[in-house]
């Protein structure tokens, strides 16, 4: 089997059949979940089968990352981490006693996404205010870019897995990468589809190595918690070797929603947790079609949207509009990306390849008219774009990765278009007009058009069409704001509010559970 017949094979099946494929093979091992992710890497890149230095530099991580890890034990663990150990679990003693080293509710920053830690910073700020004792598990990504933040808050623990790790023995760091090299092998052994088998070996060393990793976290996770011993767990819904853990300690889990969610989409359901709180009534109705009866569902909203309200009552900076070297007199169209090879590899690339040429319609025809800036998402690569676009186009075209935050670009937008990016949900909330390209190379659209958020388009002419209607008729703008907020109250339960209703959760959550003893 020949990398060339199994391409064929994807690109005869949607991303999401093949999904199940390989989600059913993997149903009857818990410890399979890194596949996925595995799988998830390579495609957000836009590509299904990794180099031969890819292939490499994996290999030499998992060689590596055991004994890198021993060596900061023997030569650095002696002298340093028994200063630093107190200095992260002991900071705040003093303003919570003999429960400093036993917090009742324990965050865990483990991701360095800014939507996922600007939701956790919110409620660590909130949590940090109450009653309850609180530590903010880290992870080194996070701890090198934002220290500044986690410095200023009074928890009284900061913990680090990486801390965790490095305490591991010796025989259990090497027996972690035996165990991926046994986990893989199992996992092909179940595996009877012969492209979904040819895919396995193929990536057998990234794999390999995604085993690797979520082992040695499942290992830091249960030291540190066996020590630290937490009442109550927040996490998002990804994280698998920490939903392990705390299932096998019995501690009680509370997941928040991260990205969109439908019924028939199995993708990030967790079955471990005890609650998951959701954006709103809307996708609660969802989440309760995927995931097990005993998971309670908390419409409580989304932290990290309370910013929308925030952002919404600035005025707009001129600066804004000098730094990008566009027309504040003009109305600003923004085209918000998603990986383009985040689901679909080929075909999202095809589909790219169609929208940008929608896009280069309307810059052709409204040049002197209106701003265009494309918005990249973390994964996408500027150049991409820039090969798809046309030569006279790419002039009049603004690109922003990560140069200016997001609300803030919104603040300065007067319409957004997507085909499949779940920013266009926060462009929504902050009242802007969102446009959703329909393509058919990818076609697992968002379904807020069909709910009132936003117009559905599928050509060039429509696009240039719709954002003429909007300009030009201000019933037809009030029409469509009209149904937009109706959409956002459905799909954002307290907007602005967020932060204190799930802080407020929490925390009864965890009284509770203490008054339980």
């Amino acid at each position: 089997m020949n990398r060339e017949s199994i391409t064929a094979h994807l690109e005869a099946h949607t991303w999401k059949s093949f999904r199940g494929a390989v989600a059913a093979v993997m149903a009857e091992d818990e410890n399979s979940t890194s596949v996925m992710a595995g799988m998830y890497s390579q495609v957000r890149l836009g590509k299904i089968f990794p180099t031969r230095k890819e292939n490499l530099i994996y290999s030499l991580i998992v060689l590596i990352t055991p004994l890198w890890l021993l060596l900061v034990k023997w030569l650095v663990a002696p002298w340093a981490y028994p200063k630093r150990a107190r200095e992260l679990r002991l900071s705040r003693a003093a303003d919570f006693g003999p429960e400093a080293n036993h917090p009742e509710i324990v965050i865990v920053l483990a991701a360095a996404l800014p939507s996922l830690y600007d939701s956790f910073m919110r409620l660590l700020n909130r949590l940090d205010q109450g009653e309850a004792s609180v530590a903010a598990v880290i992870f080194p990504p996070v701890l090198k870019h934002k220290r500044p933040d986690l410095q200023a808050l009074r928890c009284c623990v900061r913990l680090s897995l990486y801390d965790e790790l490095v305490q591991l023995p010796a025989r259990e760091l090497f027996a972690a990468a035996r165990r991926a090299r046994r986990q893989y092998r199992e996992v092909v052994a179940r595996v009877t589809d012969a492209q979904l088998r040819a895919f396995f070996i193929l990536n057998r060393r990234l794999i390999r190595l995604l085993f690797l990793f979520d082992d040695l976290y499942e290992a830091g996770y249960r030291r540190m918690f066996s020590i630290v011993r937490p009442r109550l767990v927040v996490d998002n819904w990804f994280n698998g070797a920490l939903r392990k853990v705390t299932r096998e300690l019995g501690i009680y889990t509370v997941m928040l929603q991260h990205g969109t969610q439908w019924g028939d989409d199995k993708e990030g359901v967790t079955q471990d947790e005890d609650e998951l709180i959701t954006w709103g009534e809307y996708w609660q109705a969802n989440f309760r079609k995927a995931v097990f009866p005993h998971v309670s569902l908390r419409p409580l909203g989304c932290p990290r949207f309370d910013a929308v309200i925030e952002a919404r009552q600035k005025p707009r900076d001129p600066r804004f509009y000098a730094a990008m070297k566009i027309d504040p007199q003009c109305w600003t169209v923004t085209f918000l990306s998603q990986a383009h090879g985040f689901r679909f590899p080929e075909k999202a690339r095809l589909a790219y390849q169609e929208v940008i040429t929608a896009l280069s319609e309307l810059v052709a025809v409204r040049r002197h008219e209106l701003n265009f800036i494309i918005k990249l998402h973390p994964h996408d690569d500027r150049a991409y774009f820039e090969a798809v676009l046309p030569p006279a186009s790419r002039g009049e075209v603004r690109f922003l990765k990560h140069e200016v935050p997001l609300y803030d670009l919104f603040r300065h937008s007067d319409v957004a278009i997507t085909v499949n990016s779940t920013a266009i949900l926060e462009a929504i909330a902050m009242d802007l007009p969102a446009i959703q390209y329909a393509c058919e190379q990818v076609p697992d659209w968002l379904d807020f058009c069909t709910d009132g958020g936003g117009f559905l388009v599928r050509s060039g002419a429509d696009l240039v069409s719709v954002i003429d209607e909007l300009r030009a008729n201000a019933g037809f703008r009030e029409a469509a704001q009209r149904q937009r907020r109706a959409y956002v109250a459905r799909c954002l339960a307290n907007l602005g509010q967020a932060t204190e209703k799930v802080a407020d959760h929490l925390l009864a959550v965890a009284a509770r559970l203490k008054a339980r003893g």
